[in-house]
């Protein structure tokens, strides 16, 4: 991948990973509603299932980092030290981190605040934590319609 490919790579896998956070909780929330915990519960692990034979057939093709003795360790000092000398990769990672630490723990106690109203069951919780991954894609869409224009 050329370095110039990021500025849309990132917010295109963001899109990817925050759909799955849209569409995954809205899913399981119309399951659980109609068909009981045991439908989502079986989707989830079938799911699961699915990932893990996937992951053990890939095979990375890209070993020049192996061959050229490049240690792991290295490539995570020199990936911050990138963002920290780029701005808009500086912004983005201030970004990440205030979510990390404002955002992702009022998504994991919507549960309980949704159970403690008790008005809306699990579809209106599949439906209220889809909001977030909803929110993240079109961010992530709009970030990389961004990119591609100021390329």
């Amino acid at each position: 991948m050329r370095r110039e490919d990021l500025a849309v790579a990132f917010p295109l896998s963001s899109a990817t990973f925050n759909l799955a956070a849209f569409v995954g909780p809205a899913v399981a929330g119309i399951a659980i509603a109609t068909l009981g915990l045991w439908a989502a519960f079986s989707v989830s692990v079938l799911g699961a299932t699915i990932f893990c034979l996937v992951l053990a057939r890939w095979s990375a093709t890209d070993r020049r980092a192996e061959r050229a003795g490049t240690h792991w360790l290295r490539e995570i000092v020199d990936a911050a030290a990138f963002v920290s000398r780029d701005r808009q990769f500086s912004a983005i990672m201030a970004l990440h981190v205030a979510a990390a630490f404002c955002l992702r723990p009022f998504i994991d106690l919507l549960p309980a605040h949704v159970a403690r109203l008790g008005s809306g069951g699990p579809a209106m919780l599949g439906f209220a934590t889809s909001a977030f991954g909803l929110g993240a894609v079109a961010g992530a869409i709009w970030m990389a319609a961004a990119a591609i224009e100021g390329a």
